[in-house]
């Protein structure tokens, strides 16, 4: 959608969106604006749009966010666990593919368990030690 718009400095996205695509702000002036970024995540309002590619260990998105957009965090390899807030109501698809190191997973109530993992994008034959 915006990806490339180098001048795009501010962006104001309206509430209740379901689906945020990948990458659709790279190489913008919002996301090269450090400003915008919390813990290693790129959110715009309460949606988490991308994280950073060196992104490692324990990944808590924060509290208030509703929406983590596709491919968010494919191939984020170093992250170990993950945790979800209570807000979250939509995971966009293959958000966390490529994770391979995740082995625990805290996931909010609300959301049918198979279906947040097909979201996740996780590789279920590599078992998880925990999911909450």
């Amino acid at each position: 959608a915006f990806e490339y718009c180098e001048s795009l400095s501010e962006i104001t996205l309206p509430e209740n969106i379901e689906f945020i695509g990948r990458n659709v702000l790279d190489q913008t002036a919002f996301a090269e604006n450090p400003e915008n970024w919390e813990n290693g995540m790129l959110y715009v309002g309460t949606y988490l749009v991308s994280s950073d590619k060196d992104f490692s260990g324990m990944c808590t998105v924060k509290d208030g966010t509703t929406l983590i957009a596709e491919e968010a965090f494919k191939d984020r390899t170093e992250i170990t666990e993950i945790n979800l807030p209570k807000s979250l109501k939509y995971i966009g698809k293959r958000s966390f593919e490529g994770c391979k190191k995740v082995k625990s997973v805290v996931l909010p109530e609300g959301v049918d368990l198979i279906l947040r993992g097909l979201e996740l994008g996780l590789d279920y034959r590599q078992p998880l030690k925990n999911v909450f």
